[in-house]
């Protein structure tokens, strides 16, 4: 299976690093300035409601919905562009499919699924971390975005077949990038290690089923929040997992720095990993 740049990366050897999507927070100035200033691999959006992008309507609450998926690139020229992944979240697996294709349309190099967002107006209606508690639907969801990807890179379908409103089409027409070849983009998924309590090796298991372009997984529970401390003991059988199906897994949570980073990946023995709230502001 092509992976795209993710096989690029992997490839190296070199542990990956990567700016870990933050609802709030990593906005298209914030990867900009990240991605001027730190040069990391990777860099994800702030997440977005499949829901959201099916049912916008008015012209305001498009824009206010769609300016999220613009890109680091879009701010300002950079001498050195990581690869731009927008994260997207929701719990109905065919509006994942409609995402894919603006996705796809919009130039990023990939797109990533929100398994692990803990706050409540989330999780409660099964979206987010709350999908662990539901992984059949959590596996038609990475289906339908890598069907969704398919299709458009085919040919199969385009904007103006989803079913969604003209604003949001017209939204996508004007920053769509309009690449004369159209390759599917792949898919990944972040999560966490549980909801109640660590049941990674399981989970992994059922995400592996799948095939997701990558893992990034946050050493703690739906419960914990972002209290106490990452489990990276966790985080490191659940890379014995995504390893023994041959895939790849980052690692998240606590990273103080770029060198306790390297040092969680040679501990630990994930592909690399994501750095979160320690990166405000430093």
């Amino acid at each position: 299976m092509n992976n795209g740049f993710w096989d690029t990366l992997f490839a190296t050897g070199n542990p990956v690093v990567g700016l870990s999507p933050m609802d709030g927070v990593t906005d298209a100035a914030m990867r900009h300035m990240t991605a001027k200033h730190g040069q990391p691999d990777i860099l994800f959006t702030e997440f977005i409601s499949v829901d959201a992008l099916s049912h916008a309507k008015e012209v305001q609450s498009v824009d206010r919905v769609m300016r999220t998926f613009m890109r680091a690139k879009d701010v300002g020229k950079l001498a050195k562009e990581p690869y731009e992944i927008a994260q997207v979240f929701g719990h109905t697996p065919e509006l994942f499919y409609q995402a894919a294709v603006m996705i796809g349309e919009l130039g990023f190099d990939g797109m990533d699924i929100n398994m692990g967002c803990p706050m409540h107006k989330v999780e409660d209606q099964g979206r987010g971390a709350g999908l662990i508690r539901t992984p059949e639907v959590a596996k038609e969801i990475v289906r339908q975005a890598k069907q969704g990807m398919a299709d458009w890179a085919a040919g199969k379908v385009k904007i103006s077949d989803l079913i969604v409103s003209e604003e949001v089409k017209k939204w996508v027409y004007t920053h769509a990038q309009h690449k004369i070849e159209k390759v599917a983009l792949p898919v990944s998924v972040k999560t966490r290690v549980g909801v109640d309590s660590i049941v990674v090796e399981e989970w992994m298991e059922h995400l592996m089923e799948v095939r997701p372009a990558n893992i990034s997984l946050h050493g703690r529970t739906l419960r914990q929040l972002y209290q106490g401390s990452a489990d990276w003991e966790a985080i490191g059988r659940a890379a014995g997992v995504v390893h023994k199906h041959g895939g790849h897994i980052l690692g998240n949570g606590d990273v103080l720095s770029l060198q306790d980073g390297m040092d969680k990946v040679k501990q630990f023995g994930v592909d690399g990993f994501l750095i979160g709230r320690f990166a405000e502001g430093n």
